[in-house]
């Protein structure tokens, strides 16, 4: 049987945006998958479980916060000193990244022997950054191996913006899906995380979403905006290199 999920009553404004075309398109690991059908186990398989022992799972994800809060510091500090993209939008990507690297470090569950409740935490921790990419299960559905985890592609999009940002070479492109699509993706995932194992995800990320939802839409504008700037100068360019001629519609 495919994998269903019942709609509920729409509880808050987040529920206007999780299935907008430009949600989808920024939130890359956000629910619900769209353009594939995959039954609960193979839903299940994006998500394995966690390996090793809890003190090995702590380690795991301790590691990955720490990770995740040293390649925010290094971008941060590069945006300070580049000058590719305006000083607004440097101001509005450094206040993203801090925010999201003080949420990553906020969300190591304490740990402690003998605890089967913090244990429990733990192990879902290291299952929420497992997940296969939803972005990459759709765009590449039989090709297993062009796919991230959330992890992966957390941490590599981060030390990518840092090696751009130093070596003057930004990305736009890059900079305006990866890069945008890792700055809420620790709710993203915990969203993500229950959706692939089959059980109720919509309102817990909509009461998440909430709490952010004025930032977000600021932040889909902002987006848009300058998507919609960069395709302009993408086409401009294109048609400096079109001869006069064809630019008209005759032939040289």
């Amino acid at each position: 049987m495919a994998h269903q999920h019942d709609e509920p009553g729409v509880p808050n404004q987040a529920a206007v945006f999780i299935n907008s075309q430009l949600w989808r398109s920024v939130h890359l690991a956000a629910p619900p998958l769209s353009g594939a059908t995959l039954s609960p186990q193979q839903l299940a398989a994006l998500a394995p479980a966690a390996g090793g022992n809890v003190d090995a799972q702590f380690q795991n994800y301790l590691s990955f916060a720490n990770d995740v809060s040293r390649a925010c510091v290094e971008a941060t500090e590069a945006l300070r000193e580049d000058r590719q993209i305006s000083a607004v939008d440097r101001t509005w990507l450094r206040t993203r990244l801090e925010a999201l690297s003080r949420r990553i470090q906020a969300s190591v569950p304490p740990h402690g022997p003998a605890n089967p409740a913090q244990a429990d935490a733990v192990r879902v921790a290291v299952e929420r950054i497992g997940p296969t990419l939803r972005h990459d299960v759709e765009v590449y559905p039989t090709r297993p191996n062009f796919s991230r985890s959330i992890h992966e592609f957390i941490i590599l999009t981060l030390e990518g913006l840092h090696g751009q940002l130093v070596h003057r070479n930004l990305d736009e492109a890059f900079l305006w899906t990866d890069v945008v699509g890792i700055l809420y993706i620790d709710i993203d995932m915990r969203a993500w995380y229950r959706f692939c194992r089959n059980v109720t995800w919509n309102s817990l990320y909509y009461d998440d979403i909430a709490h952010h939802l004025d930032d977000m839409r600021d932040d889909l504008r902002r987006i848009q905006s300058r998507r919609q700037a960069f395709q302009r100068q993408l086409s401009l360019a294109k048609s400096e290199f079109v001869p006069v001629g064809r630019r008209s519609g005759m032939a040289f």
